[in-house]
């Protein structure tokens, strides 16, 4: 069974903001120059476009199984 990811993409999934603000604070700490987002992206994006697209089918699985249902009905 062999997957091909993305490794970037894969890394990026797996990095929370929060992550990243640590590591700020610990290259200022440390006193070393230059800013995390230049090699580290958090995974906020991924997760907005991962929401969308699960809210986006469910709504068409929805309407699907449920035609008679009204929009108020999805809210």
């Amino acid at each position: 069974m062999n997957e091909d990811f993305d490794e970037k993409l894969l890394k990026e999934a797996f990095v929370d903001k929060s992550y990243i603000v640590q590591e700020r604070l610990k290259r200022e700490e440390l006193g070393i120059e230059g800013d995390v987002e230049g090699f580290l992206k958090d995974n906020t994006e991924l997760g907005s476009h991962g929401r969308e697209l699960i809210t986006s089918t469910l709504i068409r699985w929805i309407k699907k199984e449920f035609p008679k249902l009204p929009d108020e009905g999805l809210e």
